[in-house]
């Protein structure tokens, strides 16, 4: 039996129709990620010619895609943090998931949220004043 493996399902269905196309009875199953389509060897030359160039043609479309879901997973695969600022805005600090959860793996939401907060107000009131300096002048703790 010939195989040809594709990793999507669209060039892989495209294929099916194509051999359907020219007259072949393909015979397919999906192995994990992989998806198998299996044709007699017995083709003819010709043939054989035009499945392969469909084949080799159908599976730079599979990496194209591939590529294209891995690069968008990539992009997209962040967490969001509201961050409120001082005057009631809202703003969102995009923050890798792993980084997250490692916080969120010692911390509760709203002692990160605290974390966040104090940030907040470091950024938008500079104050250059020690932590000492601070809590003598302002009493606070």
């Amino acid at each position: 039996m010939l195989q040809y493996v594709f990793f999507h399902q669209q060039p892989f269905q495209l294929f099916i129709d194509f051999v359907k196309s020219k007259g072949l009875l393909p015979q397919s199953d999906q192995y994990g990620d992989s998806l198998e389509v299996r044709l007699a060897e017995d083709l003819d030359d010709d043939l054989l010619d035009l499945v392969d160039d469909e084949y080799d043609r159908l599976f730079e479309m599979n990496r194209q895609l591939m590529d294209r879901e891995e690069t968008s997973e990539q992009e997209y695969s962040m967490a969001a943090v509201d961050v409120i600022l001082t005057d009631g805005r809202i703003s969102q600090a995009f923050i890798k998931p792993e980084l997250i959860n490692r916080i969120m793996a010692v911390m509760t939401p709203q002692q990160f949220g605290e974390v966040v907060k104090s940030i907040v107000q470091a950024v938008e009131n500079p104050d250059a004043r020690s932590y000492c300096e601070r809590v003598r002048e302002d009493g606070e703790e």
